[in-house]
């Protein structure tokens, strides 16, 4: 876990002249045990889906481990069956079993859509402190998956884990929202983007959301090469292990913000520049910047295509 202190008083990632005016007045400090308890009303999605995931990633898999896992949720089977049949896929027949989904579809394409269906169930919630309506927070956390992924496939890293460790890497910051509009709904971010959210957190509550997504990552028994990048998302530079993982996913983050905010890169004016530390750790020319924004752009659309499937696709019983 990143240490607490020292920080400094304005992050290393905000453009000079970005910082804003702070909140009315510091809160009092917020007890990380008392945030993983109320971690624990949270949906148990990601868990499962951090398995499957796993074993998604594995080359070697058997696709009858796949779907047995995913059965032992019968309303996930359901959706995923009837999403595959949707219009959008065009399939020549329709499926009906879990098999034939991923026969036709693909396991990539399986993992895509099973991500979406996780961040519909357990992450579509609008955080006011953060300025981010559900579908807002949803659409930055599937574009960030979407850019790590591809950094992944540009590096020789493991598409599926960067992809996973993508969708999750903002967990804290649902925890700490949700937190916040149940117990101070009043609460505004005093920055303009949630990139930049971690100095006010701290100042203002003790912690921040990397913190708490490290602790409750470990609590859910996610691995090293998860927790790393996500504990060192914002501080690349000094991740004592996992470097490029973490570089990779610090760059997804800054390239997904640059998306969701309509700017043409990350450092482009208004943006918020990467740490200069992750091109050189990846191999990658600072100048294809704006080259890996497009690209991440487009992959966005697609997955806003398929959230839309997702919730156009309710779980039983859903209201």
């Amino acid at each position: 876990m990143p240490p607490q202190d020292p920080l400094p008083t304005r992050h290393p990632e905000t453009p000079a002249g970005a910082e804003a005016a702070p909140s009315p007045r510091k809160e009092e400090p917020l007890s990380l045990p008392l945030l993983l308890e109320f971690s624990r009303t949270l949906p148990s999605a990601p868990r499962v889906y951090h398995q499957i995931s796993r074993l998604i990633s594995d080359p070697n898999v058997d696709l009858a481990e796949v779907t047995a896992l995913m059965k032992l949720d019968p309303s996930l089977t359901a959706r995923m069956i009837r999403i595959a049949n949707s219009a959008y896929f065009g399939l020549a027949y329709r499926v009906e079993s879990l098999e034939d989904a991923a026969t036709q579809l693909g396991l990539r394409e399986i993992n895509h859509l099973l991500g979406s269906v996780v961040l519909r169930d357990a992450f579509f919630h609008r955080l006011p402190f953060y300025g981010l309506k559900a579908d807002e927070f949803c659409s930055r956390c599937l574009t960030t998956g979407h850019a790590n992924e591809l950094l992944a496939q540009r590096t020789g890293a493991d598409p599926g884990l960067a992809y996973l460790t993508g969708l999750l890497h903002s967990i804290g910051q649902l925890v700490l929202g949700l937190f916040l509009a149940k117990n101070r709904p009043e609460l505004r971010l005093p920055v303009p983007t949630p990139v930049l959210a971690i100095d006010a957190e701290r100042t203002h509550f003790g912690t921040d959301h990397v913190e708490i997504a490290s602790l409750l990552l470990k609590d859910w028994k996610f691995g090293d090469d998860i927790i790393t990048p996500v504990s060192w998302q914002h501080r690349p530079a000094e991740a004592p292990d996992h470097e490029r993982e973490t570089a990779a996913l610090h760059l997804a983050i800054h390239l997904a913000d640059a998306v969701e905010r309509h700017l043409p890169s990350p450092d482009a004016e208004g943006g918020c520049p990467p740490d200069p530390v992750c091109c050189p750790l990846l191999g990658l020319d600072p100048a294809d910047l704006p080259v890996l924004t497009r690209q991440v752009q487009e992959l966005a659309q697609k997955s806003r295509r398929f959230f839309g499937l997702v919730e156009k696709s309710p779980s039983p019983g859903a209201p």
